[in-house]
C-alpha cells in the first residue's frame, strides 16, 4: 500500500502544488496569506494520496469495530503481506520508505534535543528575558516549542549595532507569536514521512519563503520605511555564513540568496503588504476538498459499476461478456492452505474443541489486504493464530463475468486439546 500512495502522491502532488501556485499568485499579494494556503496544501498532500490509495483498495479509513489487539496487529500485517504480494519492488519500496522514516524522525529528534542542550547552556542578554545569547548557534533563531526564546550568536550579539539587532530580534519573535515553529515540526515530520515525493520539497520551500516575508512585514509594519530593516539584514548578511547545523528551526538567516531576494523584496514598492485574507485560505481548501471529492468519486467508479447492476449499459456489458465467455464465476477460494500453529498456552487446558473463523478481504490479484476475526473461539491466542494462519494462505480471487474482482473469504480453523 506504500507504493501506491506514493504513485497516486506524484500524480496528485503536481494538481495541488499547481493549484497552490496559482491561488497563492492570484488571490493575494499578503505574504502571511501565501504562507497560510501553501500550508494547507501541505496538508492536502499528506492526506489526498492516502484517501485515495484506500478507497481503491476498499479498505476502511477508520480502524475495524470490535477488533482484538492480536488481530489489530496482524491486520497491519496483512498491509504489508499484500505490498509483498503484489510485486518485489513494492515490498523494497516499503522497506526503504520504513528505514527512511526512521531515519529522518530520528534526525528532528536528536536536532530537538541539541536545540534544548544548546538553549539550556545559552546566557542571558541585555535585551530581554527571551532572548539568549551563545557560542553554539552561527545565526539567529526562534527555539522552544512550549516557551520559546530568541537565541543569538554571541559573536553577532557583539558586533551588530543596537538598532539593526532590535530588528534582527523582532523578526524572531514574530517567528514566535506566529506559530512558524509548531508549523515548521509539521513540515519536517511531513518531509520525513514523504520523504519519496519531490513535491514535499516544493512545498517546504514555499513555506519558508513565504513563512521569512511574512516575518518581514510584521517587522516592517509600523515602521515609516523599509530601508533601516533592509539595512538591518544587509548588515546581518556581511557577518554571517550559511548554518549547516541540523538544528531545523525558524531562523532569519537561510542562505545569502534568499536573504538577499528579501532585501529586494522589501524594496520593490509593488510588493507592499495587503492585509491577511481568510477568504483566499478558506478559498484555497474549499477547492482542495472540491479536488479530494471529486478524486475519491473518481477512484470508487469500478466498485460503484460493479454495484450498478441495475442499470442497462452495465448490463448490456455483462451480456456481452457472459455470451463470449466460457468459464463459470466462482467465489474466492485457497489455493495452499496454511493450518493454524497450536498456542503452547492452550496445550494444558481441559479437554475442548472450538473453532474461529477469520474474514479475509481479497483485491482483484488475490492478494490479502484485511483480516479480522468473524468469529472467536473464545480464546485470543488461538483466534491469533488463526489470523496468521489465515495470512499465510494464499487465494484465487473470485470471478465474475470472467473477470477476477475483489471480494471476500471465510477462512475456518478447528481445534480441539488434549
Amino acid at each position: 500500500m506504500i507504493a501506491r500512495i506514493a504513485e497516486v502522491g506524484l500524480i496528485e502532488g503536481a494538481a495541488i502544488v499547481a493549484c497552490a501556485a496559482v491561488c497563492a499568485k492570484v488571490a493575494t499579494r499578503n505574504a502571511a496569506t501565501r504562507y497560510a494556503i501553501w500550508l494547507v496544501a501541505l496538508l492536502a498532500l499528506v492526506a489526498m494520496p492516502a484517501l485515495t490509495t484506500l478507497v481503491r483498495l476498499h479498505l476502511p479509513v477508520g480502524p475495524p469495530p470490535a477488533l482484538a489487539a492480536p488481530a489489530a496487529v496482524t491486520s497491519v500485517a496483512a498491509i504489508v503481506r499484500a505490498e509483498h504480494g503484489a510485486s518485489p519492488w513494492r515490498w523494497s519500496f516499503a522497506i526503504v520508505w520504513a528505514i527512511g522514516v526512521l531515519v529522518l524522525l530520528l534526525r528532528l529528534v536528536v536536532a530537538d534535543r541539541r536545540i534544548a542542550a544548546i538553549r539550556a547552556r545559552a546566557r542571558s542578554s541585555a535585551y530581554a528575558p527571551d532572548v539568549l545569547v551563545s557560542d553554539e548557534v552561527r545565526v539567529p533563531l526562534a527555539a522552544g516549542l512550549f516557551s520559546p526564546v530568541v537565541l543569538l550568536p554571541r559573536q553577532l550579539a557583539e558586533s551588530l549595532a543596537p538598532e539593526p539587532l532590535e530588528l534582527v530580534i523582532a523578526h524572531e519573535r514574530a517567528h514566535i507569536a506566529r506559530g512558524d515553529i509548531a508549523a515548521n515540526v509539521l513540515l519536517r515530520t511531513a518531509q520525513a514521512v514523504l520523504f519519496f515525493n519531490p513535491w514535499v520539497y516544493v512545498i517546504g520551500a514555499a513555506l519558508v519563503r513565504e513563512r521569512e516575508a511574512a516575518c518581514d512585514d510584521v517587522v516592517v509594519a509600523r515602521m515609516p520605511t523599509t530601508d533601516a530593516y533592509a539595512e538591518a539584514l544587509v548588515a546581518l548578511a556581511a557577518r554571517l555564513v550559511s548554518s549547516r547545523d541540523l538544528l531545523l528551526t525558524p531562523s532569519a538567516f537561510g542562505s545569502r540568496r534568499a536573504l538577499f531576494a528579501r532585501i529586494e523584496r522589501l524594496l520593490d514598492p509593488r510588493a507592499r503588504r495587503a492585509s491577511f485574507s481568510i477568504f483566499a485560505v478558506g478559498g484555497t481548501a474549499m477547492v482542495f476538498a472540491a479536488m479530494t471529492f471529486a478524486i475519491q468519486l473518481l477512484a470508487s467508479v469500478p466498485t460503484l459499476g460493479a454495484a450498478s447492476s441495475s442499470t442497462e449499459a452495465v448490463s448490456a456489458h455483462r451480456t456481452r461478456v457472459a455470451a463470449a465467455c466460457t468459464l463459470p464465476d466462482r467465489p474466492a477460494l485457497p489455493k495452499i492452505v496454511q493450518p493454524a500453529d497450536f498456542p503452547d498456552s492452550l496445550r494444558n487446558i481441559p479437554v475442548r474443541a472450538g473453532s474461529a473463523s477469520v474474514q479475509i478481504t481479497l483485491d482483484a490479484e488475490g492478494h490479502v489486504t484485511s483480516a479480522k476475526i468473524a468469529k472467536s473461539s473464545g480464546y485470543p491466542a488461538f483466534d491469533e493464530a488463526s489470523i496468521k494462519a489465515a495470512l499465510a494462505t494464499t487465494y484465487r480471487p473470485a470471478r465474475v463475468h470472467c473477470r477476477e474482482v475483489a471480494g471476500t473469504y471465510l477462512f475456518h480453523t478447528d481445534f480441539f486439546t488434549h
